[in-house]
């Protein structure tokens, strides 16, 4: 199955990048990419998560950080999707493309980590450790903060996630380069 394009508005309400908080029966986008970065922090629900050709489980406390580009998705378990069910998921996730911060910010000496980051991202980046649950309430503050607080959280969470070592890498090193055929048959059917 190919991944579907989808446009992420660049703005919303003054701001210059997008910040939502996901309550839903299930999550409902397929699996797609976009040219914006995207930190999602899972709050409550669990399913598979697929990151590039990456699989995996995830539940509340699931940090992720996926680069420009790369095919994502995160499919509630089977009980989500049941008509009785009394079930539903929370997210927070933030999206923002590269300039965001104009285009010369991250020639700064001072953005060195979070430039790092993001070139690491473009094969997924999920948090480990006790620092996810410091940054997912960060996260959750966001939400309440307006104007410059909204903006410099978010430059203080991209820099805390810079300086861990406690992560992992979820795409393949060459995963944008590879046959997308090869991996159609592993991820095929969950997308239904």
């Amino acid at each position: 199955m190919q991944p579907k394009f989808r446009k992420v508005p660049h703005t919303v309400k003054n701001s210059s990048f997008l910040i939502r908080d996901m309550m839903e029966p299930y999550f409902y986008n397929p699996y797609h990419y976009h040219p914006e970065y995207e930190l999602t922090a899972i709050i409550r629900g669990s399913g598979t998560r697929y990151i590039g050709d990456s699989i995996e489980k995830f539940g509340p406390g699931d940090l992720v950080l996926v680069g420009s580009n790369l095919a994502h998705l995160w499919k509630c378990d089977d009980k989500y999707y049941n008509e009785d069910a009394d079930l539903t998921v929370r997210a927070i996730v933030i999206q923002f493309n590269r300039n965001f911060l104009g285009e010369d910010f991250w020639s700064l000496k001072e953005m060195k980590g979070i430039k790092k980051l993001l070139l690491r991202s473009k094969r997924g980046v999920r948090l480990n450790g006790d620092n996810r649950i410091q940054l997912q309430k960060q996260i959750l503050d966001l939400l309440n903060y307006m104007a410059v607080d909204r903006f410099t959280g978010l430059l203080f969470i991209l820099n805390i996630i810079a300086k861990t070592y406690d992560y992992d890498l979820l795409a393949c090193p060459n995963f944008a380069n590879i046959n997308r055929a090869s991996y159609k048959k592993k991820i095929n059917g969950f997308n239904n």
